[in-house]
């Protein structure tokens, strides 16, 4: 009873929430990767959203001062606005590092950074949610799997079948495997013949 109602408060707190997929954001694992993360370098990122919008903010790194910083600068209702995002790194186990950028609101390093409401923060600083933590069991890519390998060795069997019908009427057998194909594949007609 316990474990249902938790399981109810976090899908209700999650229905509240704004899905990060639909904002603008800023990826410190793509900027490192990019080459985008060296000293005074200076470009211009543009980044597609789901809803075919385009995001534009200008970005300038230094990395020479004692807190390596990244400024971004970004038009959110027409107003031209500017944020200094501090940069911080962690070394990897074999040679390298790999780069984080420090929120601005809670000062936690986070791989990403989405903009809401003209300003950039971290996933739990906007309170959003992942597209993927509302989506249910029934629609996940493994119920998926499963659905399209029942209908696969359904239509195996029925291919295979020796007798369909029996003194004229199907077989148990032959019901059994069209009522499997329809009720999978959701198509009326799995009942008697």
């Amino acid at each position: 009873m316990i474990s249902a109602i938790a399981e109810f408060s976090v899908r209700r707190r999650d229905a509240a929430r704004i899905i990060s997929d639909n904002l603008p954001f800023i990826s410190a694992t793509s900027l490192g990767k990019s080459g985008r993360l060296a000293d005074g370098m200076r470009a211009e990122l543009i980044t597609t959203l789901t809803s075919g919008l385009e995001h534009h903010a200008t970005i300038q790194v230094r990395r020479n001062t004692a807190t390596p910083q990244l400024t971004v600068k970004y038009i959110p209702n027409g107003n031209e606005a500017g944020r200094r995002i501090q940069l911080r790194y962690t070394p990897c186990r074999y040679g390298g590092h790999r780069w984080w950028l420090a929120c601005p609101l809670c000062n936690r390093r986070c791989g990403k950074l989405y903009l809401l409401y003209g300003e950039y923060g971290c996933i739990r600083c906007h309170n959003l949610t992942y597209k993927s933590r509302l989506v249910g069991r029934k629609t996940s890519l493994f119920s998926t799997i499963q659905t399209l390998q029942k209908i696969s060795t359904a239509r195996r069997e029925l291919a295979t079948l020796k007798r369909t019908k029996y003194r004229g009427r199907p077989t148990r057998k032959f019901r059994r495997l069209l009522k499997l194909v329809a009720a999978v594949s959701g198509q009326p007609g799995g009942g008697k013949m």
